[in-house]
């Protein structure tokens, strides 16, 4: 007989055997086949202030299991070995963050009760047990937030896969005689030249822990700390920090330092206080020339290949794998992260460890189970993933290989913590739509209940068209004006979310003071000069003739016989405005013989009108306000109908409407958008028979002012100036001689109209 053919009769006989042991029964767990439960009567409700605590005493030692939900918020807790007692019901708590404790009994997978919290938002109970009780504590202030990834709480096993990195932890600050921080207030940025300090402020001393990730994020965390601060992320663009990335989480607030460089790192601890400082890293970069075979650049592992024995029960054909030991991977690729963000939106960055795979027609389930030990995570695998992978990759990431291979076989996963559900894409589509009608069948069976949500900043008419998406299809909202209320009629989970939003917008509004000056200046100048001469022969012949010579007729003179009018030249300066021109005149030559009669005028007016107007008026932020000053004049007209009267307006008028925008960390102030109307109309001429005319003055645009500062919105230069001469032709254009016949006017007018505006966020 071959040596094959008796390892052959051997596994035949090893498998005969095992089902023979299969079908032997062992009668002495017959006794215990069924197990006596523990009935639950009551369980304990305790407000701790800063949290609520949920006390299980089960009389016996307690064994639980805990899982919890997103969307809707809960938290279910397994108690195998208990049952429900007579006593215990349905327990309606409405103290925030439980609303409710509804208590099941189970049969599969163990016999137990079940404990179903429902929650107002998504928290992470504090669960721990101490005899034969168990307390579960939930906080108040609920964890993060829609924040990034690295801001968020890590699950256990992404905490562990961090532990390979450059990661420096700092040593937590010890004990001081002064209060521990309760409450992170502020947070506050200095700059410098290569250098910015991060300072954060809270009520007392800071327990917190510093360590780096990647080279390119600091990660500060504060133990036992809340804040009010709804900013979740803190534009920074400084040369050494990006922006600051602010978590909130049950028992500590997390920063996380975008570093656009790597960046050295010191922190000083204070009162009431801790300082961050960064200063430029003295490192050499690490993109310099790669580390040779075996050794390693700064923060990272040195290099080795390792080599992946071949079992039994995973019969890989020519499989060769090597896996490049790098830093390890916190979180996964952006699609197994489960959440749709701003991040889906760019191409994938793949950050696993670097693996290299060689496979020929292998079991995609056998690469999967590889993949998951490089990992970390726990992979589990659908019925519906069934096909065989050729493929050779050296040195990529295992994320990349990983959504390589589920796009190739129109796969697709997702992930529940360090848990990954990797199935065809139409069992995941299926699954996803039971969830959503199991869902929706839920929020239908809630009972409706109705609250009154007061609104103290803003009117709740306002909010009723932002707030109406927001209720579920069977949801009511209506507006109680004289409290300013709403009045919602929704599920208990749908009301509280409700509410929070309500709380959310209901903010306060701040006011601004526009003052607005209008500077009307009318500069007029005028001036001209004139002559008026004539002259007359009076002489009179020996034979009795008369040989007279006049320039004019006269037939007038003044009390010195002078001749006062019809001069030969009669130019006489004109000043408009002035009711007489200054004029000097003189009469020369001899009685009986030759006169000549001379004047000259000349006049000069300079008039200055300046007006300044300055409207005043406070409104709240986004709202219109409108001031007025002035009267409306009457004009007559008449028709068939008869003689009818209408009135135009000559206002001063100031109309604006403020925007405050948000404020930019690299400037001191805020702004304001201001769109605006100003107006300034007076009353014209009233000589006109139909009426005094309007003099319209009109300013409409839209500015960004800075708080506090004056702005020039609008101006109006206008010069007029006019020259004339007046004389008697060919006469006056004669050298010198010509200025015996003609007159020479100047007038100049300017007209100048400026507005200025002033706006201030009033301080309350």
């Amino acid at each position: 007989m071959s040596e094959r053919d008796r390892n052959t009769i051997t596994v035949v006989l090893l498998v005969v055997l095992q089902g023979l042991l299969s079908c032997v029964h062992i009668p002495a767990e017959s006794g215990n086949s069924i197990q006596e439960t523990t009935p639950l009567e009551r369980i304990g409700i305790a407000d701790l202030g800063d949290r609520l605590r949920v006390e299980v005493d089960g009389g016996r030692p307690v064994v639980y299991s805990m899982s919890s939900s997103v969307e809707p918020a809960s938290v279910t807790v397994d108690l195998p070995g208990f049952s429900k007692g007579r006593e215990l019901a349905r327990m309606k708590l409405n103290k925030p963050p439980v609303l409710e404790v509804t208590p099941t009994e189970m049969v599969k997978p163990r016999e137990g009760l079940r404990l179903v919290f429902t929650l107002t938002a998504a928290v992470k109970p504090d669960v721990r047990i101490e005899g034969t009780r168990l307390f579960i504590d939930f906080p108040k202030a609920p964890a993060g937030g829609e924040l990034a990834r690295d801001a968020q709480e890590p699950s256990s096993h992404s905490l562990a896969a961090t532990a390979p990195e450059m990661s420096v932890a700092a040593p937590t600050s010890p004990p001081s005689a002064s209060a521990s921080a309760k409450t992170m207030t502020k947070v506050e940025v200095q700059r410098g030249d290569g250098e910015a300090t991060v300072v954060i402020l809270g009520d007392g001393e800071f327990s917190y822990a510093v360590k780096r990730f990647n080279r390119d994020r600091l990660i500060v965390d504060l133990a036992n700390v809340t804040t009010p601060l709804r900013l979740q992320i803190l534009p920074v663009d400084h040369p050494l920090l990006k922006q600051i990335r602010i978590g909130h989480h049950s028992q500590k607030v997390r920063l996380v330092f975008d570093l656009p460089q790597p960046a050295d790192y010191s922190v000083k601890p204070g009162t009431n206080q801790l300082a961050v400082k960064l200063t430029a890293s003295t490192e050499p970069d690490a993109s310099g020339p790669p580390a040779k075979s075996g050794e390693a650049r700064d923060g990272e592992l040195p290099t080795r290949n390792v080599r992946v024995a071949t079992a039994g029960r995973v019969p890989f054909p020519e499989r060769l794998a090597s896996i490049e030991s790098g830093p390890r991977l916190a979180q996964m690729a952006p699609e197994i992260k489960g959440s749709a963000g701003p991040e889906d939106l760019v191409p994938p960055r793949y950050v696993g460890r670097r693996i290299s795979l060689d496979f020929q027609g292998a079991d995609i389930s056998n690469v999967l189970r590889l993949i998951a030990d490089v990992s970390g995570f726990n992979i589990v695998v659908g019925e519906a993933v069934k096909a065989k992978v050729t493929l050779k990759l050296i040195s990529v990431p295992w994320d990349q290989a990983l959504d390589m291979m589920l796009k190739i076989n129109s796969l697709g996963m997702i992930r529940e913590g360090n848990i990954v559900w990797i199935d065809s894409l139409a069992n995941i589509a299926r699954q996803q739509d039971e969830e959503a009608k199991a869902k929706e069948s839920k929020i239908k069976a809630e009972d409706l209940v109705t609250r009154i949500v007061y609104v103290q900043n803003v009117t709740a008419q306002e909010l009723l068209t932002t707030l109406r998406p927001y209720l579920s299809p069977r949801g009511q909202i209506q507006v109680n004006p004289a409290v300013n209320a709403l009045i919602v009629q929704d599920t208990e989970t749908r009301i509280a979310s409700f509410t929070q939003l309500v709380r959310e917008l209901d903010l306060e509004v701040p006011q601004v003071q526009i003052e607005a000056r209008i500077v009307q200046a009318d500069t007029s100048y005028s001036r001209s000069l004139g002559i008026q001469w004539g002259f007359a022969n009076l002489n009179t012949t020996n034979t009795g003739q008369v040989a007279n010579v006049r320039g004019q007729p006269s037939t007038s003179t003044d009390p010195f016989g002078g001749q006062t009018s019809q001069f030969m030249v009669n130019l006489p300066a004109a000043v408009s405005g002035l009711p007489t021109v200054p004029g000097v005149g003189f009469t020369f030559g001899r009685a009986n013989a030759f006169l000549l009669d001379l004047r000259l005028s000349a006049g000069e007016l300079l008039g200055l009108t300046k007006v300044i107007a300055a409207p005043k008026l406070t409104t709240l932020d986004k709202r219109e306000a409108k001031i007025s000053q002035g009267e409306s004049i009457p004009f007559q007209t008449t028709s068939l109908q008869g003689t009818q009267t209408t009135f135009v307006d000559a206002n001063l008028e100031l109309q604006v409407t403020p925007q405050i925008t948000s404020r930019d960390p690299r400037e001191t102030g805020k702004n304001v958008l201001l769109k605006i109307r100003v107006t300034r109309n007076a009353v014209g001429a009233r000589s006109n028979p139909a009426g005094p005319s309007i003099d319209k003055r009109e300013a409409n645009t839209q500015v960004v002012v800075r708080d506090g500062e004056t702005m020039v919105i609008g101006g109006i230069f206008v010069d007029n100036q006019l020259n004339s001469v007046s004389g008697i032709p060919y006469l006056s254009r004669i050298p010198v001689l010509g200025w015996l016949f003609k007159n020479k006017s100047e007038t100049i007018a300017r007209q100048e109209l400026l507005i200025f505006l002033t706006p201030t966020i009033v301080k309350t």
